[in-house]
């Protein structure tokens, strides 16, 4: 069912549709819904199961939606002036790009109904993607599991408190929210949801106020880029034993000086502490085969002893720039022979002692 309304003239009538409407057993549902120049309320209709308010530009009314909805992926797409608290119906399982294009600072209530064993309740990726101006409260009315793939990703405006989301995916998460700076550690401490997340990647990269201590549930593989360009970070981390990417974790964290202890799950720590200027606390490598290509690459001020295991797969380049390198460095013999310390300080090749 399509509805469509653009007005010459303001127009206000609130539409309501009330009983069960007939959908001709359609398999999905939907109500679409185009309305220009409306300022009246809007009710969906119980039965439907996906609806849309796209292009309603100028809608400032107030929106009911019925319990039957599952779907409202891309509902508010391009609604520039809706600015009403929202109540997500206890039968929606997908909130998809809900937001995108919108202009959109008001709060959004989950008011759902689910056991918290019932994993993938909801998908919220990409939910508010690019709302500079949103900084309104997320609530959960019971503890929910989500798939929370860049669920806030580029909120600029976005530092309020998280709880009752546990994330099976939080990949970029928080991308680029550089106001946030909440704790984080209710997301990953229930213990019916912690074996559920793996992927961790980007999840507050560019969250450059960000500085909370964060420890995974052990389930995390991907840890790539997770606090890159997050420059006031300086909280301390525990990584999980089952962690593998940790490929660009620290980039460019400037503020960043705890002490690391990576688990020989890992296979790529390449870049891990790039630009991490202020370092110079002890990092435990892994016993594993992993690159730490460019690891310690521009950590101006870390000066600490570091052991090479033999099983470490490429070092290229692994403490380039550390300028203030004076400590002992255990390089395994077979470095010797093919270059595979080349591009370190010449501080930094003066501190090898072979084995």
């Amino acid at each position: 069912m399509n509805i469509f309304g653009t007005f010459s003239k303001p127009y206000k009538l609130d539409i309501i549709f009330s009983g069960l409407f007939n959908f001709n057993n359609a398999q999905t549902p939907t109500v679409n819904v185009r309305l220009n120049n409306y300022f009246g309320n809007f009710t969906f209709p119980t039965g439907a199961a996906k609806i849309k308010m796209n292009h309603s530009d100028i809608f400032t009314g107030k929106v009911t939606i019925p319990d039957s909805v599952t779907d409202c992926s891309s509902m508010f797409w391009n609604c520039w002036n809706y600015n009403n608290p929202i109540t997500i119906g206890r039968g929606v399982t997908k909130c998809t790009s809900m937001f995108y294009n919108s202009i959109m600072n008001s709060d959004v209530t989950f008011a759902n109904n689910y056991p918290l064993n019932v994993a993938g309740n909801a998908d919220c990726v990409t939910m508010f993607q690019g709302l500079t101006g949103f900084n309104a409260n997320v609530v959960f009315k019971k503890p929910y599991i989500i798939n929370a793939y860049g669920m806030f990703d580029g909120c600029t405006s976005f530092n309020k408190p998280i709880s009752n989301m546990y994330p099976t995916n939080a990949g970029s998460m928080f991308a680029g929210c550089t106001s946030f700076n909440r704790p984080v550690l209710s997301m990953f401490m229930n213990n019916n949801w912690s074996n559920s997340i793996e992927d961790c990647s980007y999840m507050f990269s560019g969250c450059t106020s960000f500085s909370q201590p964060v420890y995974m549930p052990n389930s995390v593989t991907n840890c790539a880029g997770m606090f890159m360009n997050c420059r006031s970070f300086d909280g301390e981390v525990i990584l999980p034993v089952s962690a593998v990417n940790c490929h660009n974790m620290f980039y460019n964290c400037v503020g960043f000086s705890e002490s690391v202890s990576i688990p020989d799950s890992v296979t790529d720590c390449s870049r891990m502490f790039k630009r991490c200027v202020k370092l110079n606390s002890q990092i435990h490598l892994p016993d594993a085969e992993v690159s730490c290509a460019y690891m310690f690459d521009e950590c101006a001020n870390f000066n600490q002893s570091v052991y090479i295991h033999s099983a470490i797969t490429s070092v290229q380049g692994m403490f380039n720039g550390c300028f203030n390198m004076n400590s002992p460095i255990y390089v395994p013999e077979k470095f010797n022979y093919h270059n595979g310390v080349n591009g370190w300080s010449v501080q930094a090749n003066n501190c090898i002692h072979f084995y």
